[in-house]
């Protein structure tokens, strides 16, 4: 009988105590926005020919996305999206992660069945200078390389 006394009086201080520290709330962080880096927004090339990259997406991943098992690339900081002129359209190049090397810096690897293309990445002064080395893997094919700047879009 003594025991469960002693049971309640514990029980009771013990939600007392929940309860004041709740309404205090000093214990819970107010939870902060994500400040997403000058970099992640969609940027395009003005000056663009037959099969070079028209537009370039990139996305920072900062947590308010859920990470989904059937997509590995969900859980990436850097998601990329690149896009090449094809006649009158835009073709898609795939989504693929980037990597920052330093602060001005990204390297992205976009790969398909005909060709890996390798993506460097630089900030220039309010632009991207973005290097493209098309690796084939028609090994009768040579690699070949471009270079493009980007403007944010409008």
């Amino acid at each position: 009988m003594k025991t469960l006394r002693f049971y309640y009086v514990a029980l009771a201080i013990l939600s007392g105590t929940l309860i004041l520290f709740g309404l205090t709330g000093s214990s819970i962080p107010s939870a902060s926005a994500c400040l997403k880096p000058s970099l992640a927004k969609i940027w395009v090339n003005s000056d663009v020919k037959e099969k070079d990259l028209i537009r370039l997406k990139i996305d920072y991943n900062c947590g308010e996305k859920p990470i989904k098992s059937y997509d590995p690339l969900s859980a990436s900081l850097w998601i990329v999206r690149g896009f090449m002129k094809c006649g009158r359209a835009e073709c898609l190049w795939g989504r693929a992660k980037g990597t920052m090397y330093n602060s001005n810096e990204m390297h992205v690897t976009f790969s398909s069945f005909s060709v890996v293309r390798d993506l460097k990445i630089f900030i220039e002064s309010g632009l991207l200078r973005v290097e493209v080395q098309n690796n084939f893997r028609d090994t009768r094919r040579k690699p070949t390389k471009q270079s493009f700047y980007l403007h944010p879009e409008l």
